[in-house]
C-alpha cells in the first residue's frame, strides 16, 4: 500500500472527516433558513354568517310577506404581504362579499360588494442600517464560511498525522 491509499482510507473511514463533512450542508440550511424572512406569505380567509329575525314592520305583514327575515353573507379575503430586503414592506389584499335577504325592502338581492388595497411601507431611518433578518442572515453566512476552513483543517490535519505515521512505521 502506498501513502496515497493510506490517506484515501483514512479520510473515507475517520469520524471527524464525515462529521466536518456534514457541517457546510447544515449551514447552507441554516442559510435558507434566514432567507425565510423575506419570503412572501399568502393568506386567504372565508367566513359565512346568517340571521334570522322576526319580522317588525307591520307594512311587510300587511302585504302577506314572510314571518321571518333571513340574511346571509359570505366573505373572502385573499391577502398577500411580502418583506423585502431593503427594509421595504409590500402588502395587498382582495376581499369581496355576497349578501342575500328575503326583506321586500332590499333593493337589490344578492348585493355583491368588493375590495381591493394595495400598501407600500419604507422606514426611512429605522432599521436602515442592520436589522434582525440581515443580521441572521450575515451570521449564518459567516458560519457556513468557518465550517468550510473547519472542514479544510481536519481534512488537513487526518492528512498530515496518516503520512507521518505511514512514514513512522515505513522507517521502524
Amino acid at each position: 500500500h502506498s501513502v496515497q491509499d493510506a490517506v484515501s482510507l483514512a479520510l473515507e473511514q475517520n469520524l471527524n472527516v464525515q462529521v466536518e463533512r456534514l457541517n457546510p450542508r447544515i449551514s447552507d440550511l441554516s442559510i435558507a433558513q434566514a432567507r425565510t424572512a423575506w419570503t412572501p406569505s399568502i393568506g386567504t380567509t372565508s367566513s359565512t354568517t346568517g340571521t334570522d329575525s322576526p319580522v317588525n314592520s307591520f307594512l311587510v305583514a300587511a302585504e302577506g310577506g314572510a314571518n321571518k327575515t333571513t340574511d346571509r353573507r359570505l366573505t373572502t379575503e385573499v391577502s398577500y404581504t411580502q418583506l423585502f430586503e431593503w427594509g421595504g414592506t409590500a402588502s395587498a389584499s382582495w376581499d369581496n362579499s355576497r349578501q342575500t335577504s328575503n326583506s321586500l325592502f332590499t333593493n337589490f338581492n344578492p348585493t355583491l360588494r368588493s375590495n381591493m388595497s394595495f400598501q407600500y411601507s419604507q422606514p426611512l431611518l429605522r432599521n436602515r442600517a442592520i436589522d434582525s433578518a440581515r443580521q441572521q442572515l450575515l451570521v449564518t453566512n459567516k458560519s457556513r464560511e468557518i465550517s468550510d476552513v473547519q472542514f479544510r483543517q481536519t481534512v488537513v490535519t487526518t492528512t498530515r498525522n496518516v503520512k507521518s505515521a505511514y512514514w513512522d512505521l515505513a522507517y521502524a
